[in-house]
């Protein structure tokens, strides 16, 4: 269900929207705000979809922004993102839209002898790329529309409160510095300082209001008819509709819920647990969400590894958890190599498929509606429910029940449980004895956790109270300051390389995922007032770190080969750690297809190719022999980089796609 709209629904509210997009006396913002759940997002949809659709439209661009995703959260990022949706969409030759597109291209291209930078301020972007060309194309005819959709505005991050009130302050530049014709639509809920910014200078469209719930209930009612098909009788309809309160969501969870189970189980369930129907003040969605979830994790609440399983798939949703996505059975190969363990995360997330979808071509764990992550990411709100619903459904539970089911949605368990699975997960795959096979899907979660376990570490609290939902302050080095020794441990691998020192032998901790102590004794190495990395801590880090600590293992190695062998694996080492630096250094591009590929298969060859000189290099091997293994595998390690790099530019370029 999602945010799809319902053909011939909220028949008010688009008659509204379609009689501001026409006028020329009213504000150039539309401001269309409501509580969760009101069908915020599905309604900015169908605006995009009706004008795309329009042949008369003199077209449309939208930005939605998605809390926790980088590229989608930040103020800085929509500007920029809607200029280039105003260059892809202005592709005729008609001379109108060829002037934007001209005026944008010169801003943001090393055609016009610069190249803008990715650091301007929003007040400048706005300026350079959104203000000044539509004013110069607005001076052609002032007949025609453009139109901009940005949605969930309270959905941007604001860990930068200074570039959100810039932000919020071009939108008041739109209303007063572009014409009439220039039609910008916001959704978002009535947060304060968004309302203080916009309640003066945009049209107000409040979804709660008498007439749109009235329209909502009509609209709930039908969408219910359609999907239960006769199978409810008409009253049952009438509670269930009444009951939502105009909270589309509420409807479109129910739905799902009762339709992928058994239905009439589940229906009674979804009636019996609902209070009376004018309970306005009742936490309608919050319910349901608890409900849900103690059907699938309460027969898990004795079993420590079921529950660690179910905790890292909501994990997986939470804004600010996860670098990035991961399919679910890459998810999975994150927290265990067994089959039956990595199945049991793909069984949870169907379980929980009436809010929460794995339906995409890697089934990659989505969610249905962003009221969900702003459930779980609410502990005082996620405890309350969760501790009522137990109650209820279970009177007789022992609070040591409680307490275990409960800290599966403990934010603080998630991310600890998140950061050791990266550590485990990289000393498992480079063990010398039954080392993880590397599939797929471990391929995946192995290039996951080398990128990003530094993100991670401040996390990984050994033994900590994971029922503690306070932030955890751990004393590891920073996340900057470890990506910092991360480089700087490849640099001086390969400088040992090039000198021929040897970077000592001395066992410091090898398993790191048994304990992370290590990286307290860092902080004793590292000189925070200088660029410098003391030596030692580099020398410790490529012992701590597994897929450092086998180049380390192959370049002590090489010291006691012969000068051939020697040569040959120290220009392996180099090539490692140049594509190594390229690899962790996460840039965008290397979140594609083709690049997260190249990442992968890197990962593997570093350890099949440091295995090999270690268990073999020095035996008697035949001189040729060996120079062909190391060739081999050296070849290998420069393809993944070039192609990381390569790769990109052709799907820029259109000869693949993304």
């Amino acid at each position: 269900m999602d945010d799809r709209w319902l053909e011939g629904s909220r028949k008010t509210v688009m008659l509204d929207v379609d009689t501001w997009l026409r006028s020329s006396d009213k504000p150039n913002v539309l401001w269309i705000s409501g509580n969760p759940g009101a069908g915020k997002t599905a309604i900015a949809s169908e605006i995009v979809r009706k004008k795309n659709l329009d042949p008369s439209s003199d077209g449309c661009v939208e930005f939605f922004i998605k809390r926790g995703r980088p590229a989608l959260d930040d103020p800085r990022t929509i500007w920029r993102s809607i200029a280039m949706g105003l260059v892809s969409l202005f592709s005729t030759t008609d001379m109108w839209h060829r002037s934007i597109k001209a005026d944008i291209l010169e801003v943001v291209t090393p055609n016009a002898g610069h190249l803008y930078p990715k650091n301007v301020s929003i007040d400048d972007q706005f300026r350079d790329l959104i203000c000044r060309p539509l004013n110069n194309l607005f001076e052609l005819t002032t007949s025609r529309r453009i139109v901009i959709v940005i949605d969930a505005l309270d959905e941007c991050s604001l860990s930068d409160t200074d570039q959100w009130s810039e932000f919020l302050g071009t939108v008041v530049k739109w209303s007063t510095e572009l014409p009439k014709g220039c039609k910008l639509v916001l959704t978002s809920r009535s947060e304060p300082e968004i309302e203080e910014k916009l309640k003066g200078i945009s049209q107000l469209l409040v979804l709660d209001t008498n007439n749109y719930v009235s329209e909502s209930f009509r609209d709930i009612k039908d969408l219910f008819d359609k999907r239960f098909k006769e199978k409810v009788e008409p009253e049952k309809i009438n509670d269930l509709a009444r009951y939502a309160d105009g909270l589309f969501i509420w409807a479109t969870t129910v739905i799902e819920y009762v339709n992928h189970g058994t239905f009439a189980v589940r229906l009674k369930d979804v009636l019996r647990n609902m209070p009376a129907p004018d309970a306005r003040d009742s936490d309608k969605i919050g319910a349901l969400y608890g409900k849900i979830l103690l059907r699938v994790g309460w027969e898990r609440r004795n079993h420590p590894d079921e529950l660690d399983r179910m905790s890292l798939v909501l994990a997986s949703i939470i804004p600010g958890i996860l670098c990035r996505p991961l399919p679910i059975r890459a998810l999975g190969s994150l927290l265990s190599p067994n089959l039956e363990d990595i199945n049991d995360v793909g069984d949870v997330a169907g379980k929980l498929n009436s809010i929460i979808a794995c339906d995409g071509a890697d089934k990659t764990p989505r969610i249905r509606h962003k009221s969900f992550p702003d459930f779980l990411s609410d502990w005082k709100r996620v405890e309350k429910t969760m501790t009522q619903v137990i109650t209820e459904e279970y009177p007789k539970a022992e609070e040591s029940e409680q307490a275990r089911f409960l800290n599966l949605f403990s934010l603080v368990h998630q991310r600890a449980l998140v950061a050791e699975s990266c550590l485990l997960l990289m000393v498992r795959c480079t063990e010398d004895v039954n080392p993880i096979p590397l599939n797929a899907d471990t391929l995946i979660a192995l290039v996951y956790a080398c990128i990003h376990w530094v993100n991670h570490i401040p996390d990984a609290e050994v033994g900590s109270d994971m029922t503690d939902s306070k932030p955890l302050v751990y004393s590891a080095p920073p996340g900057e300051t470890l990506s910092r020794l991360q480089e700087g441990t490849l640099h001086w691998l390969k400088g040992l390389s090039l000198s021929g020192a040897s970077p000592g032998s001395d066992a410091v901790l090898h398993k790191v995922a048994t304990s992370v102590n290590v990286l307290h004794e860092l902080r004793s190495f590292l000189v925070d007032s200088s660029d410098q990395l003391h030596p030692e801590a580099m020398r410790k880090f490529a012992n701590t770190h597994p897929i450092m600590h086998r180049i380390k293992m192959a370049l002590e190695v090489a010291g006691k080969l012969s000068e051939k062998k020697r040569e040959i694996t120290k220009a392996l080492v180099m090539d490692m750690c140049d594509s190594l630096m390229y690899v962790t250094d996460d840039h965008p591009e290397a979140r594609r297809e083709y690049p997260k590929h190249g990442a992968a298969e890197l990962m593997e060859i570093v350890v099949k190719s440091s295995r090999y000189v270690i268990d073999f290099a020095s035996k008697d091997v035949a001189l040729a022999d060996f120079r062909k293994e190391i060739s081999d595998y050296r070849k290998q390690v420069r393809d993944c980089r070039r192609e990381s790099e390569l790769v990109p530019n052709l799907v820029k370029k259109g000869f693949l796609s993304a």
